[in-house]
């Protein structure tokens, strides 16, 4: 059952409503097709969310009227919201869902990612929207529309831009550590509570942001006062060079360093 008035959320993909399903809340994504969004692509995005299973990714309920004009995915309800919009609260202490740490919330993106990855798939676009919170669900990877399985001649560029490794967007193959890349920059998100790049005051277009970001002069900062240990991650995290930063194994090996007691 679809609840048409509350509106979760709406873009190009189509719209999310809140419902029921099995007497659970969830979240109904009606999609739009379109030329981008076709039924190949929504199809894929079924297909990758079944293959990957993991405790740390969004899981999909269920799904109807694939062979309609509107088809719907069902998913679980994650009442925290995005990443992004939790960090926004934070940064103005204003009230949020879920409360999670900063390594919470880096530990179980980089169990994901470790996931997908021993799938042999690829996440693409890894950014701090995609990543949602519930109190009932914890810590999810979510938007599978543009996993692929791992092939070694990869080039089309997607994902937000801010996100995206420069291999990426130099159009040149590339394989898991652009996902690292972006966990990267999600990284300088959970220290600051601002969005990348926020410390760039001057009025910057894609064009500079594309070339800063692939000859290595523009990268994310992390605050003053991070420490030592997580301000290296993030640099090894956005290494130019892809074979130079740590895989999402190593990268929970020094989590687990500064979790455990």
């Amino acid at each position: 059952k679809i609840d048409y008035e509350h509106e979760l959320g709406r873009g190009s993909f189509g719209s999310v409503y809140k419902g029921k399903y099995r007497n659970e809340d969830v979240a109904v994504k009606k999609v739009s097709l379109n030329e981008i969004q076709t039924q190949a692509t929504l199809e894929r995005e079924i297909n990758s969310m079944r293959r990957c299973y993991s405790p740390y990714v969004l899981q999909l309920l269920g799904y109807s009227d694939l062979d309609t004009t509107t088809p719907k995915i069902v998913l679980p309800f994650m009442e925290g919201g995005d990443l992004q919009k939790h960090l926004a609260k934070k940064r103005y202490n204003e009230a949020k869902v879920a409360n999670y740490t900063t390594l919470e919330i880096a530990w179980v993106i980089a169990n994901g990612l470790a996931d997908i990855h021993g799938y042999r798939c690829i996440h693409r676009d890894l950014k701090s929207p995609n990543v949602l919170l519930s109190t009932k669900h914890h810590i999810k990877i979510a938007d599978f529309g543009l996993v692929r399985e791992v092939n070694s001649t990869m080039t089309h560029v997607v994902g937000g831009r801010a996100w995206t490794a420069p291999e990426m967007l130099k159009s040149g193959k590339y394989s898991y550590p652009a996902d690292i890349y972006s966990f990267g920059v999600i990284l300088t998100e959970l220290d600051t509570l601002a969005l990348p790049y926020f410390h760039i005051t001057t009025p910057m277009t894609e064009g500079e942001l594309f070339d800063g970001v692939c000859d290595g002069s523009l990268r994310p900062i992390v605050s003053p006062n991070c420490s030592s240990w997580y301000k290296n991650l993030v640099e090894s995290c956005l290494d130019g060079e892809p074979k130079k930063r740590p895989t999402a194994l190593e990268i929970i090996e020094i989590l687990r360093e500064q979790i455990a007691p």
